[in-house]
Order: C-alpha cells, then structure tokens, then sequence
C-alpha cells in the first residue's frame, strides 16, 4: 500500500485576493439589492406625491383668503380689547356706586328694623326697653335723609357720566 500525501501550497497573497474578490462580490450583491429597494421606496414615494398634490394645492389656494380672515380676526380682537379698557373704568365707577348704595340701604333698613323691633317691643312688652338712637322719629328722619342722599347721588353721577359720554363725542 501505498500512501500519497497531497500537499498543495496556495501563496498568501493569492489566497487575500480570493477573499477579498469573494467579499467585493457580497458587498456587490448587498449594493444591488440595497439600490432596488430604495427605487421602489423612491416609486412609492412618488405616488404618494401625486397622489397628495391635488389636495395640496386646494389648500395652497385657501391660505390667502385664510391669512385675510385671521387679519380681520385680529383687528376685530384689538379693538373689542379696546373698548374693554375704554368701558372697564368706568364700569367699575357704577359697580363701586352700586355697592356704596347697597351699603347705605343696608344700614338705613338695620335703623328701621331697629326702630320698629323698639317700637313694637315698646307697645306691647312690659318691659320698656330703650331705643338705639335717641328716638324712633330721630331714626326715620335719619333714614329718610339718607335715602335723599342716594338718590340725589345717583342724579349726580347720571349727570356727570352724560357729560363724560358728550365730551368723549
């Protein structure tokens, strides 16, 4: 029997060579593939674009008359913002007015309720219980002027607004 014993010797640069032709070609074949795909990425595209197109440009269309709306938007804005501070300061004059009249009512029904709770405790109650003020008579004049006071106070202001709105004319 015989044995042979096969020996090949391959140089080292011819074996680089085959492996890097052999890794160009994947890289090659891995290009080719990548290159189809994003044609076809690039195809869909397209047909997205002009698929879109038709309904972009309704709307391209639309913004100048969109744009002219919110100008008009914005110019009605200011001058309801203006009118606020034209108005507010004197809106809280007549809230301030309403309120000091409230009070004084408040105060001149208290003197009343005082007067006739004294007055009705007065004449049927053994009891004689002293007013709060020096006499019930006292007390509905003073009332009675106040309420004077509120209503010549609301004239005035009347008054006085009137003039403000002829001035400002």
């Amino acid at each position: 029997m015989t044995v042979m014993l096969l020996e090949a010797s391959i140089p080292l640069s011819v074996l680089l060579y085959v492996v890097l032709g052999l890794a160009g070609t994947v890289a090659l074949v891995a290009l080719i593939i990548f290159l189809f795909k994003a044609a076809a990425a690039a195809g869909h595209i397209g047909k997205l674009v002009r698929e879109i197109s038709p309904d972009l440009e309704k709307t391209v269309e639309k913004l100048p008359s969109t744009v002219g709306n919110i100008e008009i938007i914005s110019g009605n804005l200011v001058d309801v913002t203006d009118e606020l501070a034209d108005f507010t300061p004197g809106l809280l004059d007549d809230v301030e007015a309403v309120l000091d009249a409230l009070g004084s009512t408040t105060e001149a029904l208290s003197s009343v309720i005082t007067g006739l709770t004294d007055g009705v405790s007065s004449l049927f109650g053994g009891k004689r219980r002293k007013p709060a003020g020096s006499s019930t008579t006292q007390q509905i004049l003073t009332i009675a002027g106040a309420l004077l006071g509120l209503m010549n106070k609301g004239r005035d202001k009347d008054t006085a607004k009137k003039k403000k709105k002829k001035k400002k004319k």
